[in-house]
């Protein structure tokens, strides 16, 4: 990773040296820039237009894609779950205790 920076950095610096480089009309780089600038803006005209309707598109597809991904509300199923809370149910045992039985169960619970 660090060889990787620093060739980076040593080509980076190479190149910017010889862009910089004086001519007779200014820099390399001023050369280059008033050659390649008719043809980089046109260019540039022509790819935005269709960035732009590719990045509409992308997104609708999205929002599409989010709100369809959440199940609708099942109204049978909250109106039970809503009853449900309201109304406490006591069950009974099957069975009666005994009074030793319940003086064992009375024993576990305080403790």
């Amino acid at each position: 990773m660090i060889s990787f920076i620093f060739k980076f950095s040593f080509y980076f610096t190479i190149s910017y040296a010889i862009l910089c480089y004086p001519l007779k009309n200014g820099t390399i780089f001023q050369n280059l820039y008033s050659f390649t600038h008719p043809v980089t803006k046109e260019i540039y005209k022509e790819t935005s237009g269709d960035v732009n309707k590719i990045i509409n598109k992308t997104k609708k597809i999205s929002k599409k894609l989010f709100t369809n991904s959440f199940p609708k509300k099942d109204h049978l199923k909250s109106l039970n779950k809503e009853t449900s809370k309201k109304t406490n149910i006591v069950m009974e045992p099957e069975e009666a205790y005994t009074d030793q039985e319940r003086e064992m169960l009375e024993k576990i619970l305080t403790n």
